[in-house]
């Protein structure tokens, strides 16, 4: 599927439309994240395999996010059904086992490699995965696109639009000095708005034909219609 190329407001836009869906759901969407964050750090404790299943179920975990924040962007009766929804299809949770799995490689790729050369070379490497993961998981989600081809578009999206998302990874970096200066404490509000925007930004990215999201299972639902761009900055 095709991108859009966006204006370098996005960067910033984006994460004023997620604070917006954010502060208006914030009681779910902190459910959400907590059951996320609960989950995940207790996985990591587990000695070896710890971080790798992290890893491995993160996909699955940002496309319940996503879903629940899709089904309260349309004014649905956002339940937590909805969270779980990737889960319970069958063919959708195979794709982000296998999503999972690459974030799995990757960090046997980056432990096998930091054994014989500086961590610092890994970087560019974890710029293309993070890359790889911005809009795959809401392509897969919402789009039925396989992982492999999902992973291909998001790269090539943030490729394409690399000035927006280098903003958005410099924003992303301030979120991490607030998040060390308040010992953790701000990443309860930080990651809900974080994820909330991510999911607008991929509806400005991938915008749905007929202004719709297709899920698996499920008719066509409307999505909100941003006005076109026309304007270019640099």
């Amino acid at each position: 599927m095709e991108s859009k190329m966006l204006p370098l407001k996005t960067a910033w836009q984006c994460f004023f439309e997620g604070w917006d869906l954010f502060k208006n759901n914030y009681i779910k969407l902190l459910i959400a994240t907590a059951l996320i964050a609960g989950i995940e750090l207790g996985i990591a404790f587990i000695p070896i395999i710890g971080p790798m299943l992290d890893g491995f179920l993160f996909p699955l975990f940002y496309a319940g996010f996503l879903s629940l924040a899709h089904a309260i962007t349309q004014d649905q009766s956002a339940h937590f059904k909805h969270f779980f929804r990737p889960m319970l299809d069958y063919t959708m949770l195979l794709k982000f086992v296998f999503l999972g799995l690459v974030i799995v490689g990757f960090e046997v790729f980056s432990v096998t490699i930091s054994s014989f050369m500086s961590s610092a070379l890994l970087l560019p490497v974890a710029v293309v995965m993070i890359s790889a993961f911005i809009f795959s998981v809401p392509l897969t989600l919402f789009n039925n696109e396989k992982f492999h081809l999902a992973l291909i578009a998001s790269v090539r999206c943030c490729g394409s639009n690399f000035a927006v998302i280098l903003i958005i990874y410099f924003i992303l970096m301030g979120f991490m000095i607030i998040s060390a200066a308040t010992f953790g404490v701000g990443l309860i509000v930080i990651i809900p708005l974080v994820l909330s925007s991510l999911y607008r930004l991929f509806l400005k990215a991938f915008p749905q034909p007929d202004n719709r999201v297709v899920t698996n299972n499920e008719p066509a639902i409307e999505t909100e219609n941003d006005e076109p761009e026309t304007d270019s900055e640099s």
